[in-house]
């Protein structure tokens, strides 16, 4: 399972596909990609800003659980395409909520980025329990294990850059934005963001 996106307040109503925002606009849910149970949480009463980027991210990250968990255990050299194919709806979701936000919305931005950090840190997680460890073995299981392991790092090594980068992103825009910590959500997304980035590397968390 993903990490659960931070809280959004989501209110029922009909079903908002694509919203306005003067020249700039969300690209329309697709119900090829879109489950009518992640659909659901685009709904609400009255849209604002606000809560329509909100729900788009949720839908985002409904749509990362369910087509990550569809993801079969295979070969090690299979598993990072086919977990990337999984995910790239969700992200591209994500990053299409950050462009419409762009700088009027900050706060939507650091929900959106710590989204797409925890959309990577599952695909990371996943990817490494494909291959059991090589710790509860020994000689030459052992070998071949490490040496599965070692290699799908450096597959993996790209997710770890853009969930750093996505991390960074947060404590970026929470810096320039201070005003932002009177919100509780907000503040415990740049607080943990802060706190993963200043932590071990990103890479050495197997």
């Amino acid at each position: 399972m993903l990490k659960p996106v931070l809280a959004v307040v989501l209110l029922s109503a009909a079903s908002v596909s694509s919203v306005a925002y003067g020249d700039r606009a969300l690209t329309p849910l697709e119900s090829s990609v879109v489950s009518a149970k992640c659909a659901s949480l685009a709904s609400f009463g009255a849209p604002t800003p606000g809560l329509t980027f909100e729900a788009r991210i949720s839908v985002a990250s409904c749509v990362a659980s369910e087509r990550l968990d569809k993801v079969p255990r295979m070969a090690p050299t299979l598993v990072t395409s086919a977990l990337a194919d999984a995910a790239e709806p969700a992200i591209a979701m994500i990053d299409d909520v950050i462009q419409t936000a762009g700088g009027d919305h900050p706060g939507v931005v650091i929900i959106a980025q710590t989204a797409k950090a925890n959309i990577y840190a599952g695909l990371i997680t996943r990817a490494r329990a494909m291959i059991p460890s090589e710790f509860e073995v020994t000689g030459t299981k052992y070998a071949m294990l490490r040496e599965a392991h070692e290699d799908l790092e450096a597959q993996l090594a790209p997710w770890v850059d853009r969930e750093e980068a996505a991390l960074s992103a947060v404590a970026s825009t929470g810096r320039m934005h201070p005003e932002l910590n009177r919100n509780p959500v907000i503040q415990t997304a740049i607080r943990d963001s802060n706190t993963a980035l200043d932590a071990t590397p990103l890479s050495a968390t197997r």
